[in-house]
């Protein structure tokens, strides 16, 4: 995970754990299921870090995210 200012990586922060609670997932849940850790999760969604694209892509994958929103969790993981 890279760590940043908090403004792009704020709305991620916030989707992942929208997404993370209504799988009913703890962050160490989510965090086996990516293979990442508990601290990359809660860095995440306190909006001081975002994710690398691999990183990205597994966190997706574990939660499920269909099309419309992984299209979403991609685009506030990496803004333009």
């Amino acid at each position: 995970m890279q760590a940043i200012g908090m403004g792009r990586s704020t709305h991620f922060g916030r989707l992942l754990k929208q997404y993370r609670s209504e799988q009913l997932l703890t962050q160490e849940e989510l965090a086996d299921r990516a293979g990442i850790s508990p601290r990359s999760i809660r860095a995440a969604e306190q909006g001081e870090s975002r994710p690398q694209k691999g990183t990205a892509q597994r966190l997706a994958t574990a939660l499920g995210l269909e099309q419309e929103a992984l299209t979403e969790f991609l685009a506030a993981a990496f803004p333009t």
